[in-house]
């Protein structure tokens, strides 16, 4: 079922794009197309080149987010030491691991 989701969005995109959906294949040939004098090939596709650059990064740092908030409970975390996290609110020993 995936491999339908990733060759659809690929058929879908591809064509306007450049089938950006890894920045690995988008950036490489956009700096080699751009150092042998193609123009601003940045520009191509309405500056889509960024989407898969931050796309990635601010989804790794989203879910990260998200899983120490509301699925972590140990205590190395540096979310949980600051904040407490999300299970700290209305108890009074810390993690559910604790002996209490």
């Amino acid at each position: 079922m995936f491999f339908f989701i990733v060759f659809g969005l690929g058929a879908s995109f591809g064509w306007e794009t450049g089938y950006a959906g890894n920045f690995a294949r988008d950036f490489g040939p956009r700096v080699l197309s751009y150092l042998v004098g193609y123009g601003n090939v940045f520009a191509a596709g309405t500056y889509f080149f960024w989407i898969p650059l931050v796309a990635p990064l601010t989804g790794c740092f989203l879910g990260a987010l998200i899983y120490d908030l509301f699925i972590y409970r140990g205590k190395d975390s540096p979310i949980v030491r600051l904040w407490g996290g999300l299970s700290a609110a209305g108890r009074k020993s810390g993690g559910v691991h604790s002996s209490v």
